[in-house]
């Protein structure tokens, strides 16, 4: 420890430090004990895991807070070692969300202003934010679209609550999806960017968890075509919807499809309903 106490770092010796610090993450990260499951190491923090009834804080568009804590080994004065520990907290994926369900909290969260009609109702209502009645009148010119009085006639006013509602019902869920549901290419450009590098589990081959990392977004289940050759052996054109169809019996396709990067290979999924 003693040769580890100086403000130089190339004369500082870190073996004894790093030594501290996987002692005291061991059993957080040791497989054989049954609390390290409730955790997820990073680096020098271990955040909690929510399940089993712990919560986790919302940050929309498919992400939520966890908490955990950052643990760093040093030496104090008179040679003793410390541990310090911070509070740490971060946002990771949400665990166990559908692809489905995770294209439209990411649509909810970065492109809602493009499906919410209530967005056209407040720009064209931007002058009457103020309650009563005002003059129809203005200097110099005549009253348009006045009522009696003089006073002019507003649309009612569109108040906090109607907003809500209206913003609830334009937003994006797995049942409000539809069959002619299609995205825009600002929105098809909006997922590309979210799912791109994060890691999914197919769902479409029972007793099958493997995990695959994304690659890029495609064209239409129906419209993306490949090569393949049938039992008799003969080549044939299909697509990828057809595939899915006749193998694992699905047929609900959203319209877009996921490209997998798998080590050197490229594998093409489609999105379904269910």
């Amino acid at each position: 420890m003693r040769r580890t106490r100086t403000n130089n770092l190339e004369e500082r010796v870190l073996t004894p430090i790093q030594i501290l610090d996987i002692v005291c993450r061991q059993s957080l990260t040791c497989p054989f004990i049954d609390n390290s499951a409730n955790f997820y190491s990073w680096k020098s923090s271990c955040y909690r895991i929510p399940i089993n009834g712990a919560l986790a804080l919302d940050l929309e568009g498919g992400k939520e807070m966890w908490t955990g804590f950052f643990s760093s080994a040093h030496v104090a004065s008179g040679w003793k070692p410390l541990l310090n520990i911070d509070v740490a907290h971060t946002a990771f994926y949400k665990a166990k969300i559908s692809m489905v369900q995770f294209m439209c909290d990411v649509l909810n969260e970065r492109a809602g202003a493009y499906r919410n009609p209530s967005s056209t109702m407040r720009s064209s209502h931007s002058t009457t934010n103020q309650p009563g009645r005002a003059y129809g009148a203005s200097r110099g010119g005549t009253a348009t679209s006045s009522g009696r009085g003089g006073y002019q006639n507003y649309s009612p006013r569109i108040t906090q609550s109607t907003q809500k509602s209206e913003e609830s019902s334009a937003m994006l869920t797995p049942a409000s999806l539809y069959k002619e549901f299609s995205l825009s290419n600002h929105e098809t450009k909006i997922l590309a960017d979210a799912v791109k590098g994060i890691k999914i589990r197919i769902s479409h081959r029972k007793g099958a968890a493997r995990v695959y990392r994304v690659n890029s977004l495609q064209l239409l289940a129906d419209q993306l075509t490949f090569k393949g050759v049938t039992d008799d052996g003969r080549e044939t054109i299909k697509s990828v919807a057809q595939y899915f169809a006749e193998k694992y019996s699905v047929s609900k396709f959203l319209p877009i499809s996921v490209k997998l990067l798998i080590e050197r290979n490229h594998t093409t999924l489609g999105l379904t309903t269910k």
